[in-house]
This record gives structure tokens, sequence and C-alpha cells, in this order.
């Protein structure tokens, strides 16, 4: 059997339910804390993608700067 657990936001942490919890009321909790599992990992998938465009661009500025640079050695020569 999984372990379901409330979120309690006067003690501000996840206990277990008591015999006054409706099972309506945890399967809600626990339905908010998936998606919010789930935002959040899309949200990191997101600024890593991100992250990896920007350093693919500049790398591309490097080479682009590299290539000119020598161009315009070439033509002082």
């Amino acid at each position: 059997m999984v372990k379901k657990y409330i979120y309690d936001r006067r003690r501000g942490g996840y206990r277990p339910p008591t015999a006054g919890t409706s099972w309506r009321a945890l399967e809600k909790a626990l339905a908010l804390k998936e998606k919010q599992e789930l935002e959040s990992d899309i949200d990191r998938a997101v600024k890593q993608e991100l992250q990896d465009k920007q350093e693919l661009g500049a790398n591309n500025d490097r080479a682009k700067r590299k290539r000119s640079m020598t161009i315009v050695v070439s033509e002082a020569e």
C-alpha cells in the first residue's frame, strides 16, 4: 500500500492523514503536488534548452569573430 500524505499549511509540511481527513481532499493535494512537480520539470527542461542555445550562439559568435579576424589579417598583408 502506498502511504499518502496531506499538506498541512499550519505545520508547513506534509503529514499522514488523520481520522477526520477526507480522501477527496487528500487526492486533490496529491494531484496538485504531481502537477507542481511536472511544471517544475518542464521549467527546468526549458531553462536548460535556452542555456544550451545561448552557449551554442556564443560559440558561433566566437567562430565568426575568429574568421573575420583572419580575413582582416589576410587583407592587411
